[in-house]
């Protein structure tokens, strides 16, 4: 018998029309047997570890799936390709159209060669810790076992950021 996993997601964007892009994120999950029950509010910040010349919007979506972490992982592939994320051109970090993290898979801790969850850089991201802040205040992160308000405010990212888009969520959707 299947079971379901609550799991978390980054989505991420600074090209094009962004929140068209988290939209189609959304949708695409969905087809793809991949549940969204609530959506964080949208944040926008610059680019972290590079220089761009859009800001990024950023939010975190809580999922319910059956699938594995790596056939999750294999769908959120899918769907970046599908919406057309390409490969990337250089080193390091760069401008897309759309980049899916999976941030918590239940509350396991998984390292392998295609797949670290608690995503490495959680903990030093405001971009991440903001949204997922919002939605699971007092969760703890698997690994540190600090809450994620308590790791939010020892954040050593001092980056400026804003609520674009505040969520607004009914039964299993959310309207972004």
């Amino acid at each position: 018998m299947e079971t379901t996993q609550f799991v978390y997601l980054g989505i991420g964007t600074n090209l094009g029309d962004r929140i068209a892009h988290i939209t189609s994120a959304l949708n695409e999950l969905a087809r793809n047997g991949i549940q969204t029950k609530r959506c964080s509010s949208i944040y926008e910040t610059a680019a972290w570890g590079f220089e761009a010349t859009e800001s990024f919007y950023n939010c975190v979506f809580e999922c319910e799936t059956a699938l594995s972490a790596v056939q999750l992982l294999q769908q959120i592939k899918s769907i970046e390709t599908a919406l057309g994320r390409s490969k990337k051109t250089s080193e390091g970090y760069e401008s897309r159209v759309i980049d899916i993290d999976i941030l918590l898979y239940k509350n396991e801790v998984i390292s392998t060669e295609e797949l670290i969850v608690p995503h490495h850089y959680l903990t030093v991201r405001n971009f991440v810790l903001y949204p997922l802040a919002e939605l699971i205040p007092l969760k703890s992160h698997p690994v540190s076992l600090i809450s994620f308000v308590e790791l939010l405010k020892k954040s050593p990212d001092k980056s400026p950021i804003r609520i674009v888009k505040p969520p607004i969520s009914f039964g299993n959707l959310c309207n972004v």
